[in-house]
């Protein structure tokens, strides 16, 4: 602890304290010297009565000099304070979340509006001078301190909460950079949050720390509320691609933050129509899931949302997705091992499951369109009117193929891959290298184990995801149905390096169905054969709608691959030979063009949530959706505990009110301060002087009217 001054010029004011003594002196009675003959007619003044008048004296003397030297300490403003730089000049970082957690409103009020009037009265608190920064928890920037205090405000005034998720992390590290380097004395992060859990833990543990950081004072200010209640759109998806005048499913789920149950509404918006609204109650915590049944009649691309009853926090009630509307889904079917003989051909099985008119059916739409090719004519066949490729028991592809297949599944489209006695696992990891990111298969493939110990053994399916869109809403009796799949032999597939996953495995332990997201792509790998050699699949009921269901996914692509959240880029293949980017249309009508160099351009930030529209890609005209962090909307609060643990208990500070906040900005910058105790205690003694004076006049009057004073 130590004393400051914020106005020592006054100390002059000192030397009053010597006026007393002055004072004093030259009103101090010197004794005559008279001749006397005698001593005895003077009365004896007692030695006791001299003392006291002396100290009386003293008493009042050394009162009148405290008077000056109180009032004087009083007027030069002494301040304690712990820190050093008490007085001085200040360096203030004042970071804003301005997340959209912070849309929520109170009373009337967003705690973005409290934020920003607490940003106001820090900047004004501010003398000549000063620097401050002002840094948003969504987009720290580049910036610097200025002391143009002016400036600040009117941006702080025009400030607007951001849709992205807040990333205190970054903003802090930034903000802890620009005060280590300040040369002020006084440096100061001020913090305006709502204390979310999910950005201040981060903060808390992951901000890097350093030696200069001791000379940094933290203050936090809460604007969040105590018990913070919300409900959250956190998906809203249709699981497959649409066909004309089908049914189509489409599921969404809404997650309830708050402490309490909450009875809302739920619709289902297609295009401009409603389709359907119905009445939903989620208990405290939980999450519930709707599904909906939509038809659409048109072909083409469908913009869809869900919405629920606006709460206090709006900007997630509403959720966007994409779904695409065929009349007959384009497949093209590459056929590895063709035969002459019907029965025996590789595709013959997947021919009268996909296209059944050929095969003599009568009255049977089937919603694919199919085309058959042999592997040496897939090199020459244009993949772009095709929403899935089926590869069945192929050897291996052309090299110009296998880069087709790449583009058309990082495009958008599907593939879906079956095992054989002809694939060739060498050629297929060779053409397709295992990349978590960019690979296309999902599993590094390798020749056929022995499932079991005896060669004609049969080994039966085992665990399968049944919560896969693959599987989910199957007829009970297909379900049912897995139980008697089984299989006599297998391709190796091992999904780690590849970055694939298992949907269902055979009993033995090894892989039967694997899926991978590539681009904006989905792949399938059975490693069973797509005809009886290998297994009875294609001879069990459930063939027919699990592979319905396998192209309807592949077609539609991987749910929300395009899909994009606020603040995220998108990825927007170019089309080959075209003499200018694609357009990109926002949900404002706004048009820009992507940037970058080959076949894949970058957009900026999207930051407008809604339906977004390319036209002119390499993968044709398409839409997608952009949505806020779900994440964002779990208002659950960090214990401010956390923080102080990270910068220590004796520079951090959390406040919850205005005034609060002036006063602890204050008292942290000046001190606290003793000048009001220092003129009381003059006022006590200007009081005590008068009184005690007085005393002694009374007292001395007293004694001289009862003969003790001398004559």
């Amino acid at each position: 602890m130590g004393v400051s001054f914020l106005a020592p010029a006054l100390l002059a004011g000192l030397l009053a304290a010597a006026l007393p003594i002055v004072v004093h002196l030259m009103h101090r009675r010197r004794a005559k010297i008279l001749p006397i003959a005698t001593l005895r007619f003077l009365r004896m003044v007692p030695a006791r009565t001299i003392r006291r008048r002396r100290l009386e004296e003293y008493l009042l003397l050394a009162a009148r000099m405290a008077l000056f030297v109180a009032l004087a300490l009083g007027v030069s403003r002494p301040v304690l304070t712990g820190a050093e730089a008490a007085g001085g000049a200040t360096c203030a970082v004042l970071l804003i979340d301005d997340s959209y957690s912070m849309e929520a409103r109170e009373k009337g009020v967003t705690r973005f509006q409290a934020a920003v009037e607490a940003g106001l009265r820090a900047l004004r608190t501010l003398r000549a001078g000063d620097r401050a920064a002002i840094l948003n928890a969504s987009d720290p920037g580049g910036e610097t301190p200025t002391t143009d205090l002016a400036a600040l405000r009117r941006r702080l005034g025009a400030a607007r909460p951001s849709l992205v998720s807040a990333d205190l992390l970054a903003a802090g590290a930034k903000a802890m950079e620009i005060l280590r380097e300040a040369p002020e004395p006084n440096r100061e992060l001020l913090l305006v949050t709502d204390f979310q859990l999910s950005a201040v833990k981060a903060l808390a543990e992951r901000l890097p720390s350093d030696p200069r950081d001791a000379g940094i004072r933290v203050l936090a200010v809460d604007v969040g509320a105590p018990a913070p209640a919300n409900l959250t759109v956190v998906s809203a998806r249709a699981g497959e691609v649409a066909l004309a005048g089908e049914p189509q499913r489409v599921t969404a789920e809404i997650k309830n933050h708050g402490p309490a149950g909450v009875a809302t509404r739920v619709s289902l918006t297609i295009g401009d129509e409603r389709i359907e609204d119905r009445p939903l109650s989620i208990a405290a915590g939980e999450t519930a899931r709707v599904a909906f049944t939509a038809r659409v009649e048109t072909p083409g691309a469908e913009a869809g949302r869900i919405t629920i009853v606006p709460d206090d926090l709006p900007a997630d009630d509403v959720r966007w997705f994409t779904v695409p509307v065929l009349s007959r889904v384009p497949v093209l079917l590459v056929n590895g091992d063709p035969s002459p003989l019907s029965w025996q051909d590789e595709a013959f099985f997947l021919r009268a499951a996909l296209s059944p008119e050929e095969m003599g059916a009568e009255k049977v739409r089937s919603p694919f369109n199919l085309k058959v090719v042999t592997t040496d004519a897939l090199a020459d066949e244009d993949l772009r009117p095709f929403r899935a490729v089926v590869l069945a028991n192929v050897a291996s592809l052309p090299p110009r193929a296998a880069a087709a297949l790449r583009a058309f599944v990082r495009g958008g489209g599907g593939a879906l891959f079956f095992g054989g006695s002809r694939v060739r696992p060498d050629e297929w990891n060779r053409d397709f290298p295992p990349d978590p990111a960019e690979g296309l298969l999902p599993a590094v493939l390798s020749p056929p184990p022995q499932l079991g110990t005896d060669p004609d053994e049969v080994i039966l399916l085992g665990e399968t995801d049944r919560a896969h869109p693959l599987f989910e809403g199957l007829p009970p009796e297909a379900l049912a149905d897995l139980a008697r799949v089984h299989a006599r032999r297998a391709l190796g597939a091992d999904p780690a390096p590849a970055g694939g996953r298992v949907v269902s495995r055979l009993s033995s332990g090894a892989p039967f169905l694997l899926e991978k997201a590539s681009g904006r792509g989905r792949v399938l790998l059975f490693t069973v054969t797509a005809d009886a050699d290998w297994g009875n699949l294609p001879l069990r009921p459930l063939f027919l709608p699990l592979l319905h269901r396998a192209l309807l996914l592949l077609a539609g692509g991987e749910p929300g691959a395009a899909d994009r959240l606020v603040g995220e880029t998108a990825k927007i293949p170019a089309a080959a030979g075209a003499s200018a980017p694609p357009e990109v249309t926002d949900p404002r009508g706004e048009v820009t063009r992507p940037a970058g160099e080959g076949m894949e351009l970058s957009t900026a930030p999207l930051l407008v949530p809604g339906i977004w529209r390319v036209k002119g890609s390499g993968a044709g005209d398409y839409l997608f959706a952009v949505n806020p962090d779900p994440r964002e909307g779990d208002l659950t609060r960090a214990d401010p505990a956390l923080l102080a643990e990270r910068f220590g208990p004796d520079r951090f500070s959390v406040v919850r009110t205005l005034p609060e906040f002036e006063a602890r900005l204050s008292r942290d910058r000046e001190g606290r301060p003793l000048w009001p105790f220092l003129l009381a205690g003059a006022l006590l003694l200007l009081l005590f002087e008068g009184w005690f004076a007085n005393r002694i006049s009374v007292a001395r009057a007293d004694r001289k009217a009862a003969g003790e004073a001398p004559r």
